[in-house]
């Protein structure tokens, strides 16, 4: 979940005695801009993002990335944020806010009939770049918020965090990293991320094909919506594969995120069923796992 600095080129008057040149050198100094930087993201883009970051769009998806480079003055830059953190892991936005108070009074990205900012206020904010999961541009049609931005002058980038995390979590942070001017934090996440993925990835290298269990995953176990939402190629399928087991959902489609029917399901035989949980606490539906969720609701 990618170093911005300011350069200022040096310069060294030829006479340094003479005063009229250490001012004139003193003016130039003053007055030169920033630089600009730039920054890869994840699809591919090289994206010219100003030399100062200060406000920040940071979108659906993206924070919890985002917060792990900033660290712990995270909300400080950010000018406006992705509803998801609030409307979908309500547990986790208010333990970040206890931590962060600032991040209660940012404003949020989403539909407008839900109290969601217009295109017209996220551009009133003055933001200097936005950071956009979902991937790439392939995403931002005509008259969207991340088209919208971009036609302002506002330096758009795309991480993604959700689609293929295996192989985009990485260059993602780094691209987080470069851009908001965190570069060492950004590369001490990674190298955590790559320690604790390769606690799993070495132990289950030399497995046979033969030897990997067949896994299904149900991520919207107990009735959310109709059986049964499985990860295909990417999201946790990602992951399943990463740990060993084969992904039985990619074997009934092709998709990031698609559903199979029961019958399907059992004909394709997995060996391990694992439910995923997509309810908030208090829920009357489905399984109830993750922040917030006691042991006795789960």
């Amino acid at each position: 979940m990618f170093p911005v600095h300011t350069h200022t080129a040096a310069f060294r008057p030829l006479l340094r005695g003479a005063a009229i040149c250490a001012a004139f050198s003193s003016a130039l100094w003053m007055s030169a801009p920033a630089q600009a930087a730039t920054v890869t993201d994840v699809s591919g883009r090289s994206v010219a993002v100003p030399a100062k970051v200060e406000r920040i769009v940071v979108g659906f998806g993206v924070f919890p990335a985002f917060a792990a480079v900033e660290g712990a003055d995270a909300a400080k830059r950010v000018v406006a944020l992705g509803a998801d953190l609030k409307d979908r892991t309500p547990a986790l936005y208010t333990a970040l806010q206890a931590r962060q108070p600032a991040l209660g009074k940012i404003p949020f990205l989403g539909a407008e009939d839900k109290g969601g900012l217009s295109v017209e206020q996220v551009l009133a904010l003055r933001p200097d770049v936005a950071i956009f999961g979902g991937g790439g541009p392939v995403s931002a049609k005509p008259g969207s918020l991340q088209a919208r931005l971009e036609q302002a002058g506002v330096a758009v980038v795309y991480v993604d965090f959700r689609s293929h995390p295996t192989s985009n979590t990485v260059p993602s942070i780094r691209t987080i990293a470069k851009l908001i001017g965190r570069e060492q934090a950004g590369e001490d996440f990674v190298r955590y991320h790559e320690e604790q993925m390769r606690r799993v990835t070495d132990v289950v290298a030399g497995l046979p094909s033969a030897q990997k269990p067949r896994l299904f995953m149900d991520m919207r176990a107990g009735g959310v919506k109709e059986c049964c939402g499985t990860p295909g190629i990417g999201n946790y399928g990602d992951f399943i594969v990463a740990a060993g087991a084969v992904n039985v959902g990619a074997e009934l489609h092709r998709n990031v995120l698609g559903s199979a029917k029961p019958e399907a399901i059992a004909a394709a035989r997995p060996q391990i069923y694992v439910a995923g949980g997509a309810s908030a606490a208090g829920s009357a539906v489905g399984v109830q796992l993750g922040d917030g969720i006691t042991p006795e609701q789960a």
